[in-house]
C-alpha cells in the first residue's frame, strides 16, 4: 500500500439521529455533492435499508433508552428526569473515508464497485469485533450506506448495542 492510499474510521456523536440518518439517505439536500467525478455514474448504495423504517427504530430505540434513563434518575436522584433530546447512547455512528486514490482504481477497473462494497461490509464486522473486545458488549450493524456522490466513495452506518438492559451510558 503506498502512502497515498488510507482507509479512515471515525466515529461521530450526533446530536440527532433522525438529521443524521435525513442526511445517510439524502432525504434533506446536500450542496457540495459531486456531478464530475468517474464514481458518481454509480447509485447511492442504501444496503436495502428503508429510511422509514429506521427512522420508526431510531423513535422506539429513544423512548426505550429514555424509558431506562427515567428510572435510574429516580433512584439516584428521587426525580424523573427526560433524557435530553438527541443523547441516547445506545447508536454509535461512525464513517469510512478512503483515500482519493480509490477513484482511479474505480476508473482503472483495479478495483469493481461490488469488490469496494464486500471490503466495507467486511470493515463493518471488522470495526464490530475489535468493539466487543474493547467493551465487552455485543454491537449489532443498525444500518450502512455508500455514498458515491461525494469526492470519494464512503461509508455511513450506525451500530446499536444489543443488550443495554440498566445501563445507561451518560
Amino acid at each position: 500500500m503506498k502512502m497515498a492510499d488510507y482507509v479512515q474510521v471515525r466515529f461521530e456523536t450526533c446530536s440527532s439521529s433522525l438529521r443524521q440518518i435525513n442526511h445517510d439517505f439524502r432525504l434533506s439536500k446536500v450542496s457540495y455533492l459531486r456531478d464530475n467525478m468517474f464514481h458518481n455514474k454509480y447509485k447511492n448504495s442504501y444496503m436495502k435499508y428503508d429510511s422509514n423504517i429506521v427512522k420508526q427504530k431510531v423513535k422506539k430505540s429513544y423512548n426505550e433508552y429514555n424509558k431506562i434513563f427515567r428510572e435510574n434518575h429516580k433512584k439516584k436522584h428521587g426525580n424523573y428526569r427526560n433524557l435530553t433530546k438527541g443523547k441516547q447512547s445506545d447508536f454509535l455512528s461512525g464513517i469510512i473515508t478512503l483515500s482519493p486514490s480509490i477513484n482511479d482504481k474505480l476508473e482503472n477497473k483495479v478495483l469493481t464497485k461490488t469488490q469496494l462494497e464486500k471490503y466495507f461490509r467486511q470493515a463493518i464486522k471488522n470495526i464490530q469485533l475489535e468493539i466487543k473486545k474493547a467493551v465487552g458488549e455485543d454491537i449489532e450493524l443498525f444500518y450502512s450506506v455508500i455514498h458515491y456522490d461525494e469526492k470519494t466513495p464512503h461509508m455511513h452506518f450506525d451500530l446499536q448495542i444489543i443488550q443495554v438492559k440498566d445501563k445507561v451510558f451518560l
